[in-house]
């Protein structure tokens, strides 16, 4: 309230009685007020400075401020004065080559990063940002080089500029140099959240790199309680003849990630995954599926972008049933740190070996699907909270399975203590179908899944998992309204 006063006070003065507060008062006023982190006071005061009384240094704390309040166009004008003023701010080229490489203008970047050189001999920010853009330019020693230079120079950024080394170690594929500096940051100051961020990233990979490097492989074995195995609907539909809907059942899995070790901008990644569910006694409903995907990917600045490909095929009663092949590009933003934007778009073709002898329900069909969604990161990148927002039209050959579905998903994961995590999800759909023949309505689908997950590390790589969800769905059809619950408890082996 005291500060808004002074700048109510200052701008009166500045109008009224213009030689009782001149313009350098204003801004060393102004600088007063940025340092002291009240940067919209500073705006305004630093914009009262007439034009022509703004020495290099005041254009530089207005581009500051300007940066501050999120107006980066005026931030740029701002610091390109600071410039070209008669007593130019060098600090200024820092701001602009910041700027460059946060919109991939690496041209631009090096002018300026040049000049800070230029007239700011040895100095730790320049040779930081000198690291960044080689890094972008894919030379990673040239990076390394340069990040080493700044923390020389300042010995206070060590721990910054050590995590960039990792990363540029990384890009060049050298994971056990990446993993010694990543120890250097954590031995630095070890209860700094730089320190705890790396020891995170240290922990992950040095499974890599102890564990196969480039391999990574999940065993997992479970027990499965279904109250209802057979989906059987909530009430009574004449005609329809099921088994008992409960059972009990075992299942095994197996997966296996490969990461390409391509280093630089580009990514590939694979995967194969076999899972077998086997009922006790309700043998004809047990699945066997596996699936294999390839997913190709580039990175950029400020995220990522990639083509999955992916081809699935399951057994019921351990016949052939179905089987799916699909492509979904997706596109992933970096939009500031701990948030991510993600949108995608995807085409798959599902076919069925079994086709009923009424051609309206053939289920055998073209699928088409768009998401958007939004992920944030907390507590060092640990936890997460995810939630996305889909939409699809299923192209079924049968006229009673085509439909336009809309699906709302969230997740987020709660680290419950260092070796414990708790993942809460929630699914809401809707899906409106085509004229169904046998029953002359359009069907209307509203579906709720609700699930909850916790995972807890018994030994190096032994993990003990429980696994419960709930799914219902709401028809105008009876014969697709049914309720299930499922719990699970298993362990797994990761590698």
């Amino acid at each position: 309230m005291n500060h808004w006063l002074l700048v109510i006070l200052l701008l009166f003065f500045s109008v009224c009685n213009p030689p009782a507060v001149s313009g350098e008062g204003l801004a060393a006023e102004a600088i007063e007020l940025y340092r002291q982190e009240s940067y919209e006071e500073a705006l305004q005061l630093l914009l009262a400075v007439d034009t022509s009384e703004r020495s290099g240094l005041t254009s530089y704390y207005l581009g500051l401020a300007h940066k501050q309040s999120g107006d980066l166009a005026a931030a740029e004008t701002a610091f390109r004065s600071a410039l070209n003023s008669r007593l130019p701010e060098p600090r200024a080229a820092l701001e602009l080559a910041s700027i460059s490489l946060a919109r991939d203008d690496l041209v631009e970047a090096e002018t300026m990063i040049e000049l800070a050189e230029q007239r700011m001999y040895k100095s730790a920010e320049a040779a930081y940002l000198r690291g960044e853009l080689l890094l972008k330019k894919g030379d990673a020693a040239g990076a390394t080089r340069s990040f080493t230079r700044a923390k020389s120079a300042d010995p206070t950024i060590s721990q910054q500029a050590d995590i960039r080394i990792a990363q540029a170690y990384l890009n060049s594929n050298d994971r056990q140099s990446a993993l010694d500096t990543l120890r250097n940051v954590i031995t630095t100051n070890p209860d700094n959240e730089l320190a705890e961020f790396a020891r995170e990233y240290e922990r992950r990979l040095s499974l890599m790199v102890d564990g196969g490097r480039n391999w990574r492989l999940f065993l997992g074995a479970n027990y499965h309680y279904d109250d209802n195995a057979v989906v059987k609907p909530a009430g009574y539909v004449a005609g329809l003849n099921l088994p008992r809907k409960s059972d009990s059942s075992s299942s095994q899995s197996l997966r296996l990630i490969y990461d390409m070790p391509t280093g630089g901008e580009y990514i590939l990644n694979s995967q194969y995954m076999l899972h077998n569910n086997s009922y006790l006694n309700l043998s004809e409903y047990s699945q066997l599926s596996q699936s294999l995907s390839l997913t190709p990917g580039y990175r950029l600045s400020g995220g990522s972008v990639s083509l999955p490909i992916a081809y699935s095929h399951t057994l019921l009663g351990y016949e052939s049933y179905s089987w799916q092949l699909s492509a979904k590009p997706a596109y992933v933003a970096l939009l500031s740190p701990g948030h991510v934007g993600q949108a995608a778009a995807g085409y798959a073709r599902r076919g069925y070996y079994r086709h009923p002898a009424d051609g309206h329900e053939n289920r055998d069909a073209d699928i088409y699907s768009a998401m958007l969604g939004y992920l944030y990161l907390y507590a060092d990148g640990k936890g997460f909270a995810n939630v996305r927002y889909e939409i699809s039209r299923e192209d079924a050959d049968g006229q009673n399975w085509r439909n336009y579905g809309h699906r709302l998903l969230g997740d987020i994961l709660l680290p419950l203590g260092e070796d414990t995590s708790l993942i809460l999800s929630a699914e809401g759909s809707r899906q409106d179908f085509a004229l169904n023949s046998n029953f002359a309505v359009h069907r209307q689908d509203r579906s709720l899944l609700i699930s909850l997950a916790l995972s807890r590390r018994l030994c190096h790589a032994l993990y003990l998992n429980l696994h419960c969800f709930h799914a219902e769905t709401d028809s105008n059809i009876p014969l697709y309204k049914y309720e299930r619950n499922v719990a699970t408890l298993g362990m797994e082996l990761r590698f």
